[in-house]
């Protein structure tokens, strides 16, 4: 047998090695979706007549029906009778994972296994019944969520780089890492933080934020030890919680967010080595990495170079700062400035 998946937390849906198997509509649906959300029970023959059908139904219908249902889902078939019963036996199940990784603490894992709300497509008032008990399951499971939020606010005067944007948009690949370098004030941090806004929504498990402090001539440029004290503090470790062992740290911190679909920005960044301790271990996450220097010996890294503003997008800045009237009133030494 292949890689067989049932799927309950949104439609319904069966796969096999990634195929979705065809189902009957109907009632043949609602049946299945009845057994799958009590896994691994034996359901009475009377009980499941009363799950599926509005009223009617028996036996002799429940049996017709199994056979279809048996007959749809070939070798991904997982129901077995059992006496007078019958039973849902699934390897692979969203529900039972769902509930395996909150019992684990993963919650934001267990949250992103919910396509929509579940079962919207099956016509059974049971299965509705039971639906309800399943928000109330996700809305405990979110209620535990630490989930970061720690990018500032972007700057309120802020044009053009469009095609900048749509770089960072379309930047994809296993643990995409984009490296937008550039002139001191040239807008790094500016462009970094507006894309980071607008991408908010890609990453359900947040957005870690620091200020490296690469180049301030004021302070020190920050310890990589450091920051990750701060990164796990904001993932939800408690301080006492948290290894003395500096390489003890970082182990926990690539474990918190190797499987996370989060974004680290890392604004103000020296250089590779600076960085390197901070990167997420697993394949889920984006890092955002603004910088002096271009990172062309960090592995990995998309280089992204910014440039001044053209001339139009430096007049509609200083436009927003100082005013349209004003502006107006000075054209020659707007354009001149």
């Amino acid at each position: 047998m292949g890689d067989v998946r049932f799927r309950v937390l949104g439609p319904l849906a069966v796969e096999v090695d990634g195929r979705e198997v065809t189902l009957p509509g109907g009632l043949c649906r609602a049946l299945l979706a009845a057994l799958l959300l009590r896994p691994n029970e034996v359901v009475p023959v009377d009980e499941l007549v009363a799950r599926v059908w509005h009223d009617g139904g028996g036996l002799r219908a429940l049996r017709t029906l199994m056979n279809r249902l048996r007959a749809a889902l070939g070798e991904a078939n997982c129901v077995r009778t059992v006496g007078t019963g019958y039973v849902a036996e699934p390897e692979n199940l969203d529900l039972l994972t769902f509930r395996e990784l909150a019992k684990q603490g993963r919650n934001a894992e267990a949250l992103e296994l919910w396509r929509g709300p579940a079962l919207a497509d099956i016509d059974s008032a049971w299965v509705r019944s039971e639906v309800s008990a399943l928000v109330e399951e996700r809305r405990a499971v979110q209620g535990k969520l630490t989930i970061p939020h720690q990018i500032p606010a972007p700057p309120a005067q802020f044009v053009g780089r469009d095609h900048e944007l749509g770089l960072l948009d379309h930047a994809d690949g296993p643990l995409v890492i984009s490296a937008v370098s550039g002139a001191a004030g040239v807008g790094k941090t500016a462009l970094a933080m507006r894309w980071a806004h607008q991408a908010a929504h890609r990453f359900p498990a947040g957005q870690l934020y620091v200020n490296l402090r690469g180049f301030d001539p004021a302070v020190e440029p920050a310890k990589p030890q450091e920051v990750i004290r701060r990164f796990l503090a904001a993932l939800g470790v408690h301080p006492g919680q948290i290894p003395k062992d500096e390489t003890t740290q970082a182990e926990l911190y690539r474990e918190l967010v190797a499987s996370k679909k989060l974004l680290v920005l890392l604004d103000n960044a020296r250089d590779a080595e600076q960085v390197r301790p901070l990167l997420p271990g697993g394949d889920r996450c984006q890092v955002l990495i603004t910088s002096r220097d271009r990172m062309s010996d960090l592995a990995g890294a998309r280089p992204l170079e910014l440039g001044m503003l053209r001339h139009a997008e430096a007049v509609a800045l200083v436009t927003e700062r100082i005013g349209a009237g004003r502006a107006a009133a000075e054209p020659e030494a707007l354009a001149r400035l």
